[in-house]
């Protein structure tokens, strides 16, 4: 994926609605406030309104000071508290109308909307990126996991989650080891053998991707190749060796029930010969839908002697824990705040699961801005991009 802008994304990805994204914006907004980094703010979407659609409570909003940079919708830009200098016009719109840059003079709070392509979030970066450049820039991405796709431009992630996920610490924990086995898919840049541009989503698919492999593998000129490898090679032709290794790129979504069916199909080839696939980005398979599948799927994967990789990717960084969840009260008729035990609920977590996270409210941002640390701000690009 060629960019036309610099310097690091982090996108900040809810796994549902009340995990404390906000919280979690706002607290790294104010960070690279602190240690004087050039930050941009911008959203995939629109998820700016006063009230929980849903519950009807409360709802965190994003707080701007003098120097930052903002993109959001214009009429929001109007709307908001803040002092902004002249906004400059990106030629994308999106929902709720023109999408527009502007630097802040004076602080206030602003809602956040922007395009939900990634060719759209793409232009208005670059547009950033030309009009108001800069070699010291983090730029924070605010998303969503209902709208995923365009979080494959950024080059790290946070996620925020907790109770109003799941009240239960262990099915947390699960679904961030689901989360970080497909984020922990190694980076190939490498060339591809075969590269198919229809994603794999269904049996059929599967059946399609097969006989391509199987077509290219039975081309004389890839077997003569081959051959030769598999000779220098020692031990070739053993069974457990590693053999000859095919290599085939997938594009497009990628779901973990059909490409279980194509490791079974993958089974009548000799024993000593290989596929790696590289698939586009970890975000690819997560827009199947499929989360639960893929730890185990990758492992199966592995254990068959196939590997899978990806040819871009974003770095995790960690999760932001919160204990807050909405509960309905029957008798007042409306949804009324509560909280798991903060320490206990982070503790349980930890105890299930290595993926790094933290609590901000509970243990302050320490944890979180050691993450933001690691970011370097003088990568140019995302990897694998």
């Amino acid at each position: 994926m060629a960019r036309t802008f610099n310097g690091p994304i982090i996108g900040i990805a809810g796994t549902a609605k009340n995990t404390g994204k906000t919280t979690t914006f706002n607290a790294v907004t104010r960070y690279l406030r602190r240690i004087g980094r050039d930050r941009l703010l911008t959203s995939i979407g629109y998820d700016g309104e006063d009230l929980d659609s849903i519950t009807g409570l409360p709802k965190p909003k994003v707080f701007v000071e003098t120097g930052d940079v903002v993109a959001t919708a214009l009429p929001l830009l109007r709307a908001s508290t803040a002092v902004f200098d002249e906004p400059a016009l990106t030629g994308v719109e999106c929902a709720l109308g023109p999408v527009c840059v502007a630097k802040v003079r004076d602080g206030g709070k602003v809602v956040l909307a922007g395009p939900t392509s990634t060719k759209d979030v793409e232009t208005v970066l670059g547009f950033v990126s030309a009009a108001l450049p800069s070699r010291d820039r983090i730029t924070l991405l605010d998303g969503a996991f209902s709208r995923m796709s365009p979080m494959a431009l950024s080059t790290h992630l946070l996620i925020a989650t907790g109770a109003a996920r799941y009240q239960f610490p262990g099915f947390i924990s699960q679904n961030m080891d689901e989360l970080a086995a497909v984020f922990g898919l190694p980076l190939d840049e490498g060339e591809w053998d075969l590269v198919l541009d229809h994603g794999l989503f269904d049996d059929e698919g599967a059946e399609l991707v097969f006989e391509a492999i199987e077509s290219v593998w039975k081309d004389q000129a890839f077997q003569g190749a081959a051959q030769v490898t598999a000779l220098a090679a020692a031990d070739a032709a053993r069974m457990d060796s590693p053999g000859i290794v095919l290599r085939c790129a997938i594009n497009g979504v990628v779901a973990p029930s059909p490409l279980t069916r194509l490791l079974e199909l993958l089974d009548k080839f000799p024993r000593n010969i290989r596929v790696t696939f590289g698939f586009a980005h970890p975000i690819s398979l997560l827009l199947s839908g499929d989360l639960s599948l893929w730890r185990g799927t990758i492992q199966n994967a592995a254990r068959a002697g196939h590997n899978l990789a990806v040819r871009a990717t974003s770095r995790l960084l960690g999760f932001t824990i919160s204990p807050y969840f909405p509960v309905y009260d029957m008798e007042r008729r409306e949804y009324v705040a509560s909280y798991a035990s903060p320490r206990s609920f982070l503790n349980e977590i930890r105890s299930r699961t290595s993926v790094p996270c933290t609590d901000i409210i509970l243990e302050g941002t320490r944890i979180l801005e050691s993450w933001i640390d690691s970011v370097s701000v003088t990568k140019e690009s995302p990897t694998g991009a």
